[in-house]
């Protein structure tokens, strides 16, 4: 009986040696520990329960082997995404969703034209099949590769998109809905104070940046119950600013449709869009969060300022017809900046927001934490 309790011994050892290294070190000595145990006491018990005992280890061994290495290979494609240095094929997938938009306007102002809104119509037609392709090849590259670190802010262009351009217009709905309200309360907006007009259209921008975190927490723990994108769940309960980066690409189109009816505001546009960029390729290449936050800060500030400033800038030469007899040009430069500062001041709430995933009791798998801080 020994003999045999001692080859079992010796193949229970091999049997550990199947696991992934990561397990071995974790459990090995343990679960070698428990089945020395074992061993011994059903040595005292007869061959019946000596050979259940073999029975139950080797009925349970190989389906237990293939589901620890393929978390561990889940676990492995987590910490890589989180800390790996990005392959320059990846860096560029993930500057497309910033660099489009300035090509667009780089080629505009070659061709000469001063205002995007008059555009030759073959012109318009060659920039948004290469806007659309470019932003659907490389969301289908951030598929392929499993939703990937630099991948959030196709998620929140997304997101933006759905909520100001979808067939639905979801918020342009709400405010529908409550614009009598707000007219009750608030009366005639011809009679409007400047504060008031500011104040509207903030919590306008509030609400928009509140649906987009709001979708996104819903989003990403959708993804969570499939095995191929679950490490972005992780990633972002690892590193609350993922969620900040995927607020982030949202900025992209909101700052195209916040130019959508000026003229001459093409190198303002270009100019908010390359600190986006450089924002983007800074945060993919630091390690801190500290630091991450902080560029995405910065990037998203420099943008909105930019804007803000091209807005003061460019309403006096406007054309808006009727629309200035109510409302003189020097005091719209001033709505439209006071109002680009009020988004400004939401998008820098939404992008601090995600950290409150801080509070959260749990975190992700013990290995996975181990790993990453091994790194």
């Amino acid at each position: 009986m020994s003999l045999l309790a001692r080859l079992a011994a010796r193949i229970y050892r091999l049997m550990l040696a199947c696991y992934s290294a990561g397990f071995r070190a974790e459990f090995g000595a343990e679960m070698q520990m428990v089945f020395s145990t074992a061993m011994r006491e059903v040595q005292r018990s007869g061959k019946d329960k000596f050979w259940k005992l073999v029975w139950r280890e080797f009925r349970c061994w190989p389906g237990s082997v293939i589901q620890e290495h393929l978390q561990a290979r889940r676990n492995k494609m987590a910490v890589q995404d989180q800390f790996t240095p990005i392959r320059p094929a990846e860096l560029l997938a993930a500057l497309i969703i910033f660099l489009i938009p300035t090509i667009a306007t780089l080629l505009v102002m070659i061709v000469g034209v001063g205002n995007m809104n008059e555009i030759p119509k073959w012109l318009d037609i060659i920039l948004v099949i290469f806007f659309l392709g470019s932003l659907i090849a490389a969301f289908g590259f951030a598929i392929i590769r499993g939703l990937p670190r630099w991948s959030p802010p196709y998620l929140g262009f997304l997101i933006v998109s759905l909520l100001l351009l979808g067939p639905f217009w979801p918020l342009q709905q709400l405010w529908e809905w409550a614009y009598p309200h707000i007219y009750r309360a608030l009366g005639q907006t011809s009679t409007w104070s400047m504060l008031k007009r500011v104040l509207y259209q903030g919590g306008q921008n509030a609400i928009l940046w509140s649906f987009v975190l709001l979708i996104a927490v819903i989003l990403i723990t959708l993804l969570r119950l499939l095995p191929y994108t679950r490490s972005l769940w992780w990633r972002v309960r690892e590193d609350w600013t993922q969620l900040s980066f995927l607020v982030y690409g949202g900025i992209v189109l909101n700052i195209l449709l916040i130019f959508n009816e000026y003229r001459q505001d093409e190198l303002w546009s270009l100019a908010s869009w390359i600190f986006l960029a450089i924002g983007c390729l800074l945060y993919l290449h630091s390690q801190e969060k500290y630091q991450r936050i902080l560029i995405l800060l910065c990037g998203a500030t420099l943008a909105m300022w930019i804007v803000a400033v091209g807005k003061w800038v460019l309403v006096p030469i406007q054309v808006w017809g009727p629309y200035f007899e109510s409302h003189p040009p020097e005091t719209e430069r001033w709505f439209e900046f006071y109002r680009t500062m009020a988004e400004w001041i939401c998008i820098v709430i939404a992008l601090l927001a995600p950290a409150l995933l801080t509070l959260l009791p749990t975190s992700p798998p013990q290995n996975v934490q181990e790993e990453i801080g091994s790194v």
